[in-house]
Order: structure tokens, then sequence, then C-alpha cells
């Protein structure tokens, strides 16, 4: 019975799992007779009855001798309704139900009816059914996925046992040897017992492919499924399958056309052969060579590309006029070669053909034959060509193993000598990737290899020591001339004189110990390959066959043992540390492998390499080692990638190739320069775009960046390349500035809406978009750290989300673009329709690199270079208002500020700062900073305690696992107890208390005409204070004050609420005086810098100061949470007797008043007090931005500012001078 499908709609699922719920707890309880139950039977059989009386006319018996009409699964869609009898007076009550006259009674459950809404005839839901034994295993803490899928397993197998029962009635199929066929009628006996192979075969040609005309092309795909079966069938071995072909005569080739005219419409359509031409093609020896190998290749191996045709006759085809070939002498499965290069290759007009290099005329650049892929049938063809093909590029791959390196170097001085271009000639491949010393001579800092000594006569005395070194063994092989595992032999440690003795045998031996302490499911080794093509690295894993301390990717001498290759996934979720404990590996720790392969990608300079690493762990802390580069490697088609989410680790299969290699190979055709293909000699690079390029670094930087920004700039191009942009169609290069926050803290938030001052940073993000022929979106970024990612843009349609609803975790960078992309679609008309696929490319590194989660508005920064450059691209037209509310995108991340950052960035003016209102944002006043003041930034190297990063900071105060989850905790309540949440809650309070009047006025507040103002829709907490609606209620300040702080007294001190999914405890009276006087502040600091006054400076100092108070922390993190020295201070605690006396003195401030907003960290307030009596109260410093880490911002006199710097730096900590930076850049 399927209890998924009861009801369309959720409320009515709910309703019928409670009643099923209480039938099963009915039967326990015996209130049914089980006979009942039984009763459910004859709802089958009344199907079985409907469905006879209805099909009359289908046949009683199948070809198995099984009724029709007897579905061998069904599955019955039933509701059950429960039926309740009243309760005797003295028994327990399970319901109260309503009768038909609406009277209330106590009722119990006597029995249930079924009610049958359908039966369906299938497998139904079965597929899916391993969710619920995932679930389950789960549940259990059972992690072997053998468990899972069982149901699936045994209903899906009785489906196939039935399909070979089926099929062996009715096509004669059989498993045993002797083929005895039973005389039917109608049935003409077969000429030979290969005859019923290649019958039986034209089934499969037709099921798989879809074929039911056998011409020149589709024959080799018959006679090869055909000599499968005799070779399962008839006890051939592979030996016996050329003398198998010769059998094939007219009279087998007739009988298969007889027959299929024969069985018209009862298994397969009727199979059309050119028969007089088989017999003819099978004689060719050519053509009969190539279809064993194809037998061949298909019995002992996997296929993992498209079926190769083999083509008896010459064929013409419509080719393009740049021709890119893999050669390779052995064309055993060489459309694994070939596929990856199809697969990538795209929209560019380039033919990919397979070669063998005795295709070649002489002498020249052409060929005669040549495999290509047939993209109407998507299978591979192999034949001869009706005219010669022109060759322009090669790779090449899978050379004998015999005379490898030989073969290479004679193959790629040939065909350089006819003008070809070899992308993996032989020099360069010998000097950087075959010759085995090379990859240690560029160690870098960011790479290992094993250690390693030559070996020769004045090393020998040293081999012993070495070895003996070398606890896990040592790896003996030539040091040059050699490729993968020919003659690579491994010696545990009490080899000595066998390692000697195998050394004399080898030329330039070179020994190096054996590393890799990671096993694959505890008992095996593995390597992971990766491919690098152009920049673009795709993953490959093998791992030993058996329980060994080798592995080869291709053994055939010593101890080196053939390895499989493993789905990347199932690698990496199953490795173990050889004393049992299970590594995890997160993206950090993958960027970082992938990190080793992109710079050995760019040391190497070949276009396509393989990179083969071995992993070592200490204690989860994981270590690779770079074990050789292949400048042939022959793994493309195992290319994948891996996707960390939602802490689970998936791969995906991916072309090895894109479409950048073949972008690269027209630029490599222009300028014949060697791979990668840098961007400098693209076209803004040259001719007058290089004076422009050099004017534009002139204006925009001082002369200590420019050389610097110049390297960034280039380096930022370079990887744009080896992300698969395209040099022949429009970018749209951005310069995006971050924004610093000279003053305003936590003002820009739901309920409060006040203002900011802020203008743009030095610092910068660089991006590079282009739009692409797809629907995909194609994100990432010079930083391995930040991963990229693909996704489709229907994945970001947000048809029925709400603003405020969480939808990506803040803590990927991708969550911010996807919310950025979201938030335009849902809200600007058109935009969908004209949002096409693009690739967008991020850049911040150098002097002026742009850090994230230190309060300088990286994500704003990010995402404002998306909206800028799809509004060029695409033509979208959005004003500057509407790319400023973009910022609001982050309500899709949870986060509830507003989008002043954007705003600040978006309409930066250069040296000035920006007085920016928030709800609705817009520039209220420019400010230039006066030159006696001087702002600082100071990085406190102290990540935001919510942030994932600051795990590493407090593992070097020696914080425990669970201290560190403490602390985490703690911070992450802080930014929800201490944010939008309590102004809203506290706006909401003081809308509902106007509607009490009496509550009012027993706190006298006076002038009740204020209700028309607080009963307004958009009333917000800043509309109270300078630059307010209520100024025009209060002229006088101090009135205006009296009204705030008795206001106020609505507020509790304190009150438990549920924020978000947690229960916490919110402060509303002192969080929204912190907010309101953060707000007068703000207005008193714009009037300052406006109408400087040197003589009154230590006001700017003392409004810093009590922001800063505002903010103070009242428990230290770092002594498990003990209060602070402020948590006990009296403006903290704003209590109703404090108000009090600030309503009687009917002069006092709301600058002066803290507050608490707890976003600060007890180191920070140290520093203040510090500071403050250091400098005697002409330095001051408040918290930038989010705070509890990041940032600090510092005022200071330019008279002292060096000494103020002097005192930071001798803190170890990094200090900036900050002015208004410039505006962003588009060209």
């Amino acid at each position: 019975m399927d209890k998924t499908r009861y009801a369309k709609n959720s409320r009515g699922r709910r309703k019928i799992l409670y009643l099923i719920m209480f039938m099963s707890r009915a039967i326990r309880e015996e209130n049914i007779n089980n006979n009942n139950i039984y009763v459910l039977s004859f709802y089958l059989l009344d199907t079985i009855k409907a469905f006879k009386n209805r099909r009359s006319d289908v046949p009683e018996k199948d070809a198995c001798g099984c009724p029709t009409w007897w579905p061998r699964y069904l599955m019955l869609d039933l509701i059950p309704e429960a039926i309740f009898v009243n309760l005797i007076n003295d028994e327990d009550c399970e319901f109260i139900v309503m009768d038909s006259t609406g009277q209330k009674q106590q009722a119990k459950i006597s029995k249930f009816k079924f009610w049958l809404l359908e039966p369906n005839v299938g497998i139904g839901l079965w597929p899916n059914y391993w969710k619920r034994e995932e679930i389950r295993c789960i549940e259990h803490g059972n992690t072997d996925s053998i468990n899972i899928g069982i149901s699936d397993r045994i209903v899906l197998a009785n489906f196939l046992k039935a399909g070979e029962h089926f099929l062996s009635k009715k096509t004669k199929i059989y498993s045993n040897k002797s083929f005895i066929i039973k005389k039917q009628e109608n049935v003409i006996d077969p000429p030979s017992q290969l005859a019923l192979c290649l019958y039986d075969s034209l089934f499969t040609v037709w099921q798989i492919y879809g074929i039911i005309t056998i011409e020149q092309n589709q024959t080799s795909l018959w006679i090869k499924e055909a000599l499968k079966l005799a070779f399962k069938n008839l006890a051939f071995n592979q030996n016996q399958l050329s003398n198998l072909l010769d059998c094939v005569s007219q009279n087998d080739v007739d009988f298969c056309q007889k027959k299929s005219q024969l069985e018209k419409n009862k298994i397969i359509p009727v199979i059309k052969i050119d028969a007089a031409n088989v017999t003819k093609w099978l004689s060719d020896s050519v053509y009969k060579n190539r279809l064993i190998d194809l037998v061949t290749d298909s019995i002992l191996s996997e296929p993992l590309a498209p079926q190769l045709q083999i083509a008896p006759c010459k064929q013409n085809f419509n080719l393009a006029s740049r021709t890119f070939a893999v050669i390779s002498d052995k064309l055993n499965l060489i459309t694994h070669q070939i596929y990856p290069f199809i697969a990538g290759k795209g929209d560019h007009s380039i033919n990919v053909v397979g070669l063998h290099p005795s295709w070649f005329l002489p002498g020249t650049n052409l060929v005669n034959r040549a495999i290509l892929f047939d993209f109407y049938s998507n299978l591979f063809v192999e034949s001869d060509l009706s005219s010669f093909l022109v060759i322009n590029h090669c790779f090449l791959v899978e050379l004998n193993q015999t005379n490898e390196m030989e073969n290479h170097s004679k193959l790629s001085l040939l065909y350089q000598s006819v003008g070809i271009d070899v992308i993996n000639p032989f020099e360069q491949s010998d000097t950087r990737a075959d010759d085995k010393l090379w990859i240690r001579k560029i160690q870098e800092k960011n790479f290992n290899i094993p250690k390693f000594i030559l070996l020769n006569e004045s090393t020998q005395d040293k081999v012993e020591n070495f070895v003996a070194d070398c606890q896990n063994g040592v790896v003996l092989q030539p040091s040059s001339n050699s490729t993968e595992s020919n003659q690579v032999h491994f010696f545990d440690q009490f080899q000595i004189k066998e390692i000697l003795q195998q050394s004399e045998q080898i030329k330039n031996p070179i020994l190096s110990e054996f590393k890799g302490n990671v096993l694959y499911k505890q008992k095996h080794h593995c390597v992971f390959r990766f491919n690098v093509v152009c920049g673009h690295i795709t993953v490959a894993s093998y791992t030993s066959k058996s329980d060994s301390k080798i592995i080869g990717l291709r053994g055939t001498t010593g101890l080196v043992l053939d390895g499989y290759c493993e789905r990347l996934e199932q690698v990496v979720n199953n490795l173990y540390e050889k004393s049992g404990k299970k590594i995890t590996i997160n993206s950090a720790q993958w960027n970082y492998l992938l990190g080793i392969a992109h710079t050995i990608g760019k040391k190497v300079n070949l276009a396509i390499i393989g990179i083969d690493m071995i992993i070592e762990s200490n204690d989860g802390m994981l270590t690779a080692y770079v074990l050789e580069v292949n400048a042939r490697p022959g793994t493309l088609i195992f290319g994948e990638q891996l996707i960390f989410e939602d802490n689970k680790i998936t791969s995906v299969m991916c072309p090895s190739v894109d479409e950048n290699f073949c972008t690269q190979l027209a630029c490599r055709t222009k300028s014949g320069k060697n791979f990668p293909q840098t961007l400098l000699d693209w076209k803004i690079f040259v001719g007058e775009k290089k004076n422009f390029i050099s004017n534009f670094l002139n204006q925009r930087y001082s002369c200590e960046f420019i050389e610097e920004r110049l390297n960034f700039i280039k380096k930022t191009i370079d990887d744009v390349l080896l992300n698969n942009f395209d040099l022949d169609r429009e970018i749209k290069f951005l310069l995006v500035n971050g924004r610093h926050r000279y003053f305003g803290s936590h003002t820009d938030f739901l309920g409060l809406g006040g203002p900011t001052i802020n203008a743009t940073s030095q610092n910068e993000i660089m991006s590079i978009c282009q739009a692409t022929k797809d629907n995909f979106v194609y994100i990432s970024n010079s930083d391995l750290v930040y991963q990229s990612s693909i996704f489709q843009l229907n994945e970001i349609d947000l048809k029925n989300a709400k603003m405020g609803e969480k939808i990506w975790e803040p803590s990927d960078w991708i969550s911010f673009l996807k919310a950025c992309l979201a938030y335009m679609v849902i809200n600007f008309q058109g935009v969908k329709d004209k949002i096409a696929g693009f690739r967008i490319h991020f850049s911040s590194c150098g002097l002026l690199k742009l850090n994230s989660g230190i309060g300088s508005s990286s994500s704003s920064a990010l995402t404002s270079a998306l909206v800028l450059s799809l509004n060029q691209l695409f033509d979208l037209n959005l004003s500057t208002i509407q790319l400023c509310q973009t910022d609001y995108a982050e309500f899709f991340l949870g986060k509830t500020a507003g989008c002043a950052d954007k705003t600040s960035i978006l309409n930066s003016i250069d040296k000035k700062m920006l007085f920016v209102s928030s709800m609705p944002e817009k520039i209220i006043t420019k400010l230039c900073l006066p030159e006696k003041i001087v702002v600082l930034m100071v990085d406190s190297k102290i990540p935001r305690l919510n942030s994932p990063q600051s795990r590493d900071y407090l593992k070097k105060l020696s914080f425990s696992d669970d201290k560190i989850e403490a602390v985490n905790k703690w911070a992450s309540g802080i930014m929800r107890k201490f944010g939008s949440f309590v102004f809203s809650y506290s706006l909401n309070l003081i809308k509902k208390s106007f509607l009490n009047m009496e509550k009012i006025k027993s706190v006298r507040i006076g002038d009740l005409s204020v209700k028309s103002l607080i009963d307004r829709e958009d009333f917000l907490l800043r509309d109270l204070c300078a630059g307010g609606r209520l100024e025009s209620f209060y002229a006088n300040k101090f009135k205006r004050y009296n009204l705030i702080f008795r206001l106020l007294k609505l507020l509790p001190q304190k009150v438990n609420v549920v924020v978000g999914t947690k229960e916490e405890v919110i402060w509303p009276r002192k969080s929204t005086l912190f907010g309101l006087s953060e707000v007068e502040r703000c207005h008193e600091y714009v009037q300052m810098m406006t109408n400087f006054d040197a003589n009154n400076v230590s006001y700017l100092f003392d409004l810093i100061k009590f922001s800063h108070n505002g903010d103070r922390a009242c428990v230290d993190f770092r002594n498990d949470f003990e209060p602070t020295v402020w948590q006990s201070n009296r403006n903290n605690h704003i209590t109703d007797e404090l108000l009090d006396e600030w309503i009687e003195n009917e002069n006092e401030l709301l600058c002066d008043k803290s507050g608490g907003f707890e976003r600060s960290l007890p180191i920070f307030d140290e520093w203040a007090d510090q500071l403050e009596t250091t400098f005697s109260h002409k330095a001051a410093l408040r918290v930038s931005a989010a705070g509890l880490g990041g940032n600090i911002c510092v005022h200071t006199v330019n008279s002292i500012a060096n000494d103020v710097v002097n005192w930071f730096e001798e803190k170890s900590l990094s200090v900036t001078v900050i002015k208004p930076g410039p505006s962003f850049k588009l060209f």
C-alpha cells in the first residue's frame, strides 16, 4: 500500500497518515478483527475482473504463459476511513467527534473502511524507495551503502528476470551452448550456430542504437555484437575471432534477412541488410582486423565513450578548415582519448579526429584515413577519406610503452618538420615531464616531493643510510626516458643488495622514498591524477587491487601492481590513516591540492599534462607529494570534479577538456606562442588600448602602486583564459572598491533605518565578465580558497520566495552571487528574459587586496561587480538606485541590514565621504576629511568570532574544540540578539503602546500629537532623532530627547523571545538607546566635519568614545565568559530610575548615552582605554562595521598620527592610513 500518494496537498496527506497511525494502533490493541484486513485482497480480484471485462480482446496469456490480466506488480492507492462508536461512561476517551446533528460526543475507533482510489500497474514508486532506506540507515548509524536500495534491487531484478524469460520465449536466445531449436510453425532452420548469433545481434543493435538499416557503417556494429555473443555462447576465445569472421557466409546473412521478414511485428522492426556487400567487406584484411580490435576492446573493458563504427568504404565529411588530431600508435580504445576533446569542443569551428601514424601520407601533414565523430548518430566513424585532410595541430598520446620516449621524439620532430603544431613537443615534454629530476628541481614551498638520491659511483656509499631513513620503503626508477611504471621497482629497507643490483640494469637511476600513508577503505593505496588542460583541472583516482605498498597506473615489472580507477567521491569519502582514523577532506584541503596542480601546470607550460599526487595525513593534516608529471596522459576520459555542499562530498563526471582549449588553439594559430596563452596579447593590451591602460593606471593609483597593479591585472587576465573565456568575444572589465565606515555603527538595520558615514577604500576587487552561448553561470576566482561554481540560471528563479526567507548559507561566497541574481530576477521586470548564460571571474590580491570578514564590505563589492557587469553586458538599463537595492539580496542569506554599503560603493566620489541615509538609501551630503584629522584602519587579525575562519585563531589561543564551539555559539547569539530583530521588536512595542492611551499617560508623554507620527506605516525609530520627523514637533532638541527617554520606559530591559529558531534573551531598552543615540551622533559627526573647528576637536573623540562604549563587551570569552567591568557599569543597565533622572534634567543630552549593543571584544575595549590614556584623549577607536572581530577604526590628529601607528604596530597589528578612495571603473 503506497502511503505517499493519498493526497495531493500536504494537509490532506497529514490527515491520512494520522489515520494510518490510528489504524496500526487499533490493530495492535486487537480492536479490529484481522479478517477485515483481508478485505483488501478483494479489491485486487475486482480489479482483475474489471480488466478482463473491459479488454476482452487481449490474449488470455502472454508468451511466458502468465495471464495478461495478472500484473507482475500492482500498486493500490487506498484511503482508510475510521469508523467511530460512542463510548460508555467508564471507558477511556480517544476522540471527540461530531455527529450528523452537530452534537459532540466521546468516541473510539472500532474499525476502518478502505476506499480504493486507483490501481497502478508498473514499477511505480519503487525506484524511490531507497530514500527511506537511506534515512533508516542514517538513523541507525549504518554507513554501509549496501543496505540502501535492497527493496529496489529485489523488485527491479524481478522485472529483469521476467524480461529475460519473455525474450527467451520470443527470440530463442538461449544461454546454453548447444542452441537446441524446437521446431515451430513458420520457423526456418539456421544454416549455422553463428547465424543465430548474427540474428540475435540484430535485436541488440536495434535496442541499443535504434538502427533498423544495416548499411556500410552499421555493419561493424552488428558484426561486433554478433562476435561478442559468439564469444560468450559458443566458447570461442580471442585468438579464434579471426577464424570466426572467415566463417560468416552469404547464407548466414540471408538467414537473418529472411527471419527478420518472417517475424515482422513480433519482435523487432524489419531489419534491412545490405547482404550483397557484407561478406565482401569482411574479406578485407584491414576491415577485419579493426573489427577484431573493436570486439577485443568491448570484451576486455567497459566502454566510456560512444561506440566506434568502421566504414568499409571511403566516406565524405563536411569538415572545417582547421583540424586537431589525437595521434596514438595503439588503436585499442582510442575513442577514450578522442572523446574528451569532442565533448569540450563546443561551437568552435575545428575538426577533432583520431589518427594512427601510418595514416599520414609520408613526408606531409596530410592523412587519408581518420576517426571522426558523427554528431547525428552520436557515434564515432573510422573511415578512409575521399580527399586528403590537412592536420594543423596534434596531441601525441598512448604511444607504445616499450619504446615510448623514442616514438615521441621521432613523431614530434617529424610532424613539426611538416608544419604541424605539436602541443606536447618531445623536447619540452622530455625536459619538464618525463625527466623525473625536473619536478624535483623546481620544487617550491607550496608543494612537496618525496626525498630522493641519484645513484652513481659518488653516491653508492650513501644508499644504505638513505634507505634506512625510509621506513616505508623506496622506489627505484630511471630518472629520465621512462614513463609511468616502466622499469619501476619497489624495495623495503632490508633490500640494499637488491637495490644496487637492479640499479645496474637502469640508465640514470633515481631512488626515492615511498610516500602515502593514506589508504582507501583502510587497505588500498591510492594515487590522484590531476589532469590539467590549459588551466582546467579534473581529477581521476586510482587504487591498488589489493593490500599493497605499491600502486602503478599500468604495471609490468617488479612489484608494481595494476590500479583500479574508482569514482572520486567514493575514494575521498573512504580515506583512512594507517592507524585506522578516518580522514575527512574539506574544500580548503582539496583546493590546496588543486592549487598545487595549477602551479605545476603553469611551470610545465604544456597544454595538457597529468600530475600524479599521493597524500599523507598527520592527524587529519594533509600533505601532498607530487610523484611525476606526464606529458601524454591517457586518463582524460576519467575527469571528475568534487562538490562540497551541506557537509557532503560528491563528484560529477565532467569533460577534462573545455572550450578554452579550442580557444587557445585559435590564439596559437595566430601568434605561434606556447601554451598557456596569456591575455597580454589580447585586444586591451595592444595598439591604442595599451596607451589607454597606461593612462588609466596613472590616473587611478599613486606611483608606488602602478607597477604592482599592472602585474595584478596581467595575472588576473592570465587566470581568465585558464577559466574558459573566449578571446574573440566582448568582455566587461571592472574594478570595484571596498567600503570603509568612518562613523555610524549598526544603524542601517531594520526598524531603526539610521544613517552611516562611508567612503570607498583603496582596496579593490577585479571582475571580468563575458556572455556565453548556453544558460549556465560560470563563476571562478583567482584565489583557489574560493571554489568555482557552475549552475543553471533557473536554479536561482525563486518564484515563491519571500524577502527575509533564508535560502542560502552565507558561509559560501557563491551564495552572495546567487542571492543577488535571484533578487534581480524577482524584483526587476524584464531582467529574467534578458539575462542569459555568462562567465564571471573575480580576483583580489596584492597590496590592495580586499579581505573578507574584517568589515570592509567585501560582499557588497563582490555583488556590485556582478550587477554592474550584467547591467552593461545584457543592456538591463537598471538605474543606480536599483543596483544599490540589490544589497537587500542578503536577506536571502538571513541578513537584515540595509543597502548603505552598496549605495556608498556605487555612488562613490573620489576623495569624498558620503553621508548615507537608509531605508530608503540616498546620499544626504558629501563630506571632506579635514586635513588635521587622520583616520586609521587597524586589522586586528581576529576573524569575526562567528565565522569559520575564527577556529584557527582560537586554536592559536589553545582553546579546546568544546571551547571553540562555545565561543562560536556565543558570537552567533550576539549577532542574533543585537541586530535588526531587537529594533523591530522595540518599534512594534512602541506602536502598540500608543494604542493604549492609559499606558502612555502613565509615563507622562504629554504631547499626544506625536501619536499621528508613530501611527504612520513607514514610521521608524530614526524618526525620533535628528533629521527625523519628530523634529517638526519639537524644535527644541532637549524636549525631543526628553520624549525619547520617556518612550524608552515603554520597553522592557530584557525579555525572552524566539529569534529565528533560537530562544534568546534580548535587551530592547539599552539596544534601542544605543541605536537612537548613534543616529544622533552621526548627525553631530557630520556637523563637525562640515564646519571643522580645531579648537573643539576633543568633542570628536568624545563622540567616538561614546559610540564605542555602546559596543563594549559584557563577558570575556577568553576567560570562560566571566563578566567584564562594563557589564556592571550603570550606563549598561538602563533602569527606570536612571531614565527618571534623565527625564527630570531637562537639559540632558542624547549623544553621550551609550546604551548597549555588545559587538566589541574585550581586547578592543582594553585598547580603547589604553589609547585614550596614552594619547591624552587625542585618539579614539570604535568597532568598524559588524564587529566581534575584524577591523577597528581610529581617529586621531595629524601631529601624533605616526605615534599612534607605531603604538598599534608594536602590538603586531597592520595599520593603514585611510582616505576616501576612488569610484568603480568599468570598461
